[in-house]
């Protein structure tokens, strides 16, 4: 007969962005699927390309959106007032 596995540390669970199967933190810190496989599968079992990854943090509420910056018109673009021509 097998052994049975060690439990795995008490980490937070969140699902996978990947394969949304769960995902929490193996002993050395790396993200790893609560199936002891670090390799995300579909839905039938197949491995797929990716490992497993938590989602992003969700950016805190109040905080400002990251503003791109849009690049400047070529020069005598504009006419008079400031409007496009």
């Amino acid at each position: 007969m097998g052994s049975i596995p060690e439990p795995l540390p008490a980490t937070r669970v969140s699902p996978c962005r990947h394969c949304a199967g769960l995902v929490v933190r193996d002993p050395e810190g790396r993200p790893i699927h609560t199936s002891r496989e670090y390799a995300c599968r579909d839905v039938w079992g197949v491995l797929t390309g990716t490992h497993a990854e938590p989602p992003p943090a969700p950016r805190p509420f109040g905080s400002a959106p990251v503003r791109r910056r849009v690049r400047s018109q070529e020069p005598g673009s504009f006419g008079p007032g400031g409007e496009p021509r």
